[in-house]
């Protein structure tokens, strides 16, 4: 026994004699391990073998580093992302001011080294496939949805700088064009965008100051599919995406009369088109660039040109001019006339107008007006306790919108829709009686509920487009339409039955029960919007920041306009005598208390 221990201790000697030698060899058995696994993962590194030039190269992250700048300088694929990296990533989207959406954790591989990576920066062939080069502005096709390639934008971090800015939904596990794309068309967006190879970013509109840069700039592949691109550094690649009329919005049938079709009426409508407009005396100055004068001129050409220019609005007139602006002193849209009054044809589309000589035709382009994006929250107990209350299918929401526009504060609601906070209405999720945000959304009109308010503002609507309105809302969505059927049923006699009632009730009851009351027609919104938000901010003591009801006038429709509307009466003479009742009812308690009388076109039988 004591030979054995004086053998081991001279070994021991030995050893620790030629530490040199010992981690020699570990560092050549860490290097053969590397070499055969072609990656090595620490805490604190990513060792990666590069197939193309047969070297190892390390690349240690820094703590601020996230995880899609990790994605790009790494090339590390989506299965290989640790699970630190969706923490951090999320933290990054909670510190933007909290962009509306998900983030999907990988599915981490047990067994198996990952394939190699492509080299992100110069088009990649690490897999065998070639990244397809999209083209830009052309129609496509993918997986079934009718797309156009915008083609590739700058992007800026923060919620409000964000080139697409209502919805992100981030998979580093299995991202690919196709599943951005029907993320954003689920959602009715008309905007996906995709970025860091992972992230997908969905809107209405294209935030201003991003620009439109050489597709070759968005250069990273998809984590899921290493032959299609999805956006860069900083890098945002945009289609738009037609949205296909669902089973809900299916257009009903208009018989044109032998007369229209010998006539071909201009038809100037379409999603861009926002009215006829006379040239006031300073129209000129409403322009700051050159205008664009084509023999050939369309509300496509005209559209494109501003939106390269970034302006938020297009204008055509005398047939030919086409000019760009942004809502301003000069320019507005307060005195729309009948669309036929812009009678002059559009010479390379006969169906469109381009004004006349005294008139303008203006189309909204895709660029977002940033004048008014910034909205807060107050702290608490900062605010009276204001309600913001109305019949449903009165424009609530559109009201809140058009509040939230105007103040920079966001409006708070009694029932938590988690589709209005996915939209952007913050607020929707804060408790009613915080008294943080500037009017609370209620449909109650209970006596109790009212009263716990210290005022409210009532929206009134003509109850025959009111009732459709939530019956289309209940069968259709926020945007869409009830189908044809749903108007000739027992559902739909009882639904007016109610629903009379409630709208009346809804009425009678603030009007009587609430303390501090102002009374805004919906009708009168929409013939004046600019004019009756002021009567708003004036009741609500808050101050008008003309800059913001500039940016108002350019957004005032709000992300829940529904566009189409049904083109037959679905009330029966029944119907109309029993509603006219209740419409008299609510005239008489308005009279009673003092109020402003019903619009005219309420009661054209009374």
């Amino acid at each position: 026994m004591a030979r054995v221990l004086t053998k081991l201790q001279r070994v021991y000697r030995r050893a620790v004699g030629n530490r040199r030698t010992v981690l020699l060899v570990l560092a050549l058995c860490l290097c053969l391990c590397t070499y055969m696994t072609g990656r090595v993962h620490t805490p604190s590194r990513a060792l990666r073998f590069s197939g193309g030039n047969n070297a190892i190269s390390a690349n240690v992250p820094s703590k601020e580093l996230g995880v899609r700048e990790r994605l790009l300088k790494s090339g590390r694929d989506s299965n290989s992302a640790p699970q630190s990296d969706i923490s951090e990533t999320r933290q990054w989207r909670e510190g933007s001011e909290g962009l509306s959406g998900d983030v999907m954790a990988p599915a981490r591989k047990d067994t198996g080294p990952d394939p190699p990576t492509e080299d992100r920066g110069n088009g990649g062939e690490g897999n065998g496939s070639t990244r397809r080069e999209l083209p830009t502005g052309v129609n496509m096709v993918i997986s079934g949805i009718n797309v156009t390639a915008l083609g590739c934008f700058t992007d800026r971090p923060g919620r409000t700088e964000r080139a697409l800015q209502d919805d992100l939904f981030a998979d580093y596990r299995k991202m690919t064009v196709e599943l951005c794309l029907k993320r954003c068309k689920d959602k009715s967006y008309e905007y996906a965008g995709l970025e860091y190879g992972a992230e997908c970013y969905c809107g209405p509109e294209i935030h201003r100051d991003s620009d439109l840069v050489p597709s070759s700039e968005c250069n990273t592949s998809c984590v899921a599919d290493q032959t299609s691109t999805c956006g860069g550094k900083l890098r945002v690649f945009i289609y738009r995406v037609e949205l296909p009329l669902t089973s809900h919005q299916r257009a009903l049938p208009r018989v044109r009369s032998a007369d229209d079709k010998k006539k071909g009426t201009v038809n100037p409508k379409d999603d861009n088109f926002r009215g006829c407009y006379p040239m006031a005396p300073d129209f000129d100055k409403a322009f700051t660039s050159p205008p664009l004068i084509d023999e050939r001129q369309a509300p496509k050409k005209c559209l494109t040109h501003c939106f390269l220019e970034s302006f938020t609005f297009a204008v055509l007139y005398n047939t030919t001019v086409c000019q760009c602006a942004d809502i301003s002193e000069h320019f507005h849209l307060r005195d729309q006339v009948a669309d036929d009054t812009c009678d002059h044809r559009c010479p390379d589309d006969r169906a469109k107008s381009c004004g006349s000589l005294t008139h303008f035709s203006v189309y909204r382009t895709v660029i977002q007006d940033i004048r008014c994006t910034k909205t807060v929250l107050l702290p608490t107990n900062s605010r009276p306790l204001t309600a913001l209350v109305s019949f449903p299918g009165s424009g609530n929401t559109w009201v809140r919108h058009l509040i939230e526009k105007a103040t920079g504060i966001y409006t708070g609601s009694f029932y938590n829709d988690g589709d209005l906070f996915n939209k952007g209405f913050i607020g929707e999720k804060e408790n009613w009686l915080k008294r943080n945000t500037v009017a609370v959304k209620s449909h109650r009109f209970d006596r109790a509920h009212i009263e716990k308010f210290d005022s409210a503002i009532l929206i009134i609507r003509n109850p025959y487009n009111a009732i459709v309105s939530e019956h289309n809302r209940k069968h259709g969505g926020h945007t869409g339409l009830a189908r044809q059927t749903k108007y000739h049923s027992q559902e739909w006699v009882d639904f007016v039955t109610g629903k009379s009632q409630t709208w009346t009730n809804t009425a009678m009851n603030w009007i009587r029960y609430c303390r501090n009351l102002l009374i805004v027609y919906y009708e009168d919104l929409q013939r004046d919007v600019v004019g009756q938000i002021r009567r708003v901010l004036k009741f609500l003591d808050l101050p008008v920041s003309e800059e913001r009801m500039f940016c108002l006038e350019a957004n005032k429709d709000g992300k829940f306009k529904r566009h189409k509307h049904i083109d037959f009466d679905p009330y029966t003479p029944e119907m109309r005598a029993s509603v006219n009742l209740y419409i008299h009812t609510v005239a008489l308690s308005l009279k009673l208390y003092n109020k402003t009388d019903l619009p005219e076109e309420y009661r054209p039988e009374l």
